[in-house]
């Protein structure tokens, strides 16, 4: 009895410790596989918020946004 509770012991720890270690591979080739499609393509695409009112506004002539976090989009 005591065996199996070691086996079934180990093999949980083996199947817990491939579930954290997966991630991190995956993640690392994502992110070459997304910094070569940045470098491809020539575009980065930056996620705003254009609802926050204290740093984006919506010009109503153009529709086009303008603020801060517009301005430091372009910049990166």
């Amino acid at each position: 009895m005591k065996n199996q509770v070691s086996v079934h012991t180990v093999l949980l720890f083996l199947a817990f410790a491939t579930l954290i270690l997966m991630p991190m591979q995956t993640d690392a080739t994502d992110t070459k596989s997304r910094l070569n499609q940045i470098k491809t393509s020539k575009t980065l695409r930056v996620c705003i918020w254009p609802d926050y009112y204290s740093i984006t506004y919506r010009n109503p002539k153009t529709q086009e946004l303008t603020g801060i976090d517009i301005d430091m989009a372009r910049e990166l």
